[in-house]
């Protein structure tokens, strides 16, 4: 890998061309808020850095964009030819010397992904970004990264299905929310989720403060990072305490009687004390049998029997 030369990145003039290439670059980006907004907002970069030097160069740049922000871009920075793509392609950046250099997004870049992860692996500090491997993680370094297209917000990188790095495009402040979300269940333990296995971040003196740029988590094979994990089953307790609140809400007196069996109406299945009674008595069974046949009753159910009377095996028995 061949080091660009020091004009090639001169940091300022980067930081120039940044802001005057960004507001036609982020509307087409489906991590941006202001997408919809109709004018190009005003990009004012307020943190640009090398992360890795060579050709192609790596660099993290956090700006604001408007009155929204801030938000984070990682840059590739390299001479012709032309990027693979061009769908992640910034623009051309003339050099003092008469050579050009490409700004483009570097998430789409494998080899340079595969880089990044050898320099989380290394760990320690390059000027205001702190890189941070957890105690005795062994990191996929040599991998390839390949970029998901399916997520919004942020933007996902997975390392042959061993690892996944999120760069988050909106830092917040402080820690991460996603951040505290996976220490707080590692410490709960027992709780299923996505290790956490580094993380990057800029220091509190960097222009910007302390911010989380990134999170590498385990990668869970066919459920995805941890984060989903965590909001899924969240999700999933939820929809099953609503389930319960409506078979409790209401009064069954105040529905409308139906015709046996009522529409709708699901019996459940015996409880292990009832008596063992074959599914064609169940299903005429009704409210004054329900507690031996079922453990909880149904109003409609309640409706028929006031409006029509005893059912088959109570009449019987």
């Amino acid at each position: 890998m061949t080091a660009l030369s020091d004009p090639a990145l001169d940091l300022a003039r980067i930081r120039a061309a940044l802001d005057a290439l960004l507001p036609a670059w982020l509307p087409g980006r489906r991590w941006y808020a202001g997408k919809g907004a109709g004018s190009p907002p005003d990009v004012t970069t307020r943190l640009l850095d090398v992360v890795l030097p060579g050709d192609p160069a790596l660099l993290v740049a956090v700006f604001d964009a408007g009155a929204d922000g801030p938000y984070q871009a990682l840059l590739g920075v390299r001479r012709d030819p032309v990027p693979p793509s061009a769908e992640p392609l910034i623009g051309r950046l003339e050099s003092p010397d008469g050579s050009g250099v490409f700004l483009y997004e570097a998430t789409q870049d494998p080899e340079l992904m595969g880089a990044l992860l050898a320099r989380i692996a290394a760990g320690g500090r390059t000027g205001p970004l702190c890189f941070e491997p957890a105690p005795g993680v062994e990191l996929p370094v040599g991998t390839p990264g390949v970029a998901s297209t399916a997520e919004q917000s942020n933007t996902s990188v997975a390392f042959a299905e061993r690892a996944m790095l999120k760069v988050l495009r909106r830092p917040v402040p402080g820690d991460n929310p996603e951040l505290e979300l996976l220490t707080a269940l590692r410490r709960a333990g027992g709780v299923p989720s996505a290790a956490l296995l580094a993380q990057v971040r800029t220091s509190a003196s960097s222009a910007v403060g302390a911010r989380t740029l990134a999170l590498l988590q385990q990668f869970v094979r066919s459920r995805g990072d941890g984060w989903t994990i965590a909001v899924d089953r969240a999700r999933a307790c939820m929809a099953g305490s609503a389930r319960r609140s409506s078979r409790t809400a209401g009064s069954p007196r105040r529905r409308t009687p139906w015709g046996w069996p009522p529409p709708g109406c699901t019996p459940r299945s015996p409880s292990s004390s009832a008596p063992a009674r074959s599914p064609a008595r169940r299903a005429r069974t009704c409210w004054t049998c329900w507690p031996t046949a079922w453990p909880r009753g149904c109003g409609r159910c309640h409706n028929w029997r006031r409006t029509h009377g005893r059912c088959g095996p109570c009449r019987t028995t």
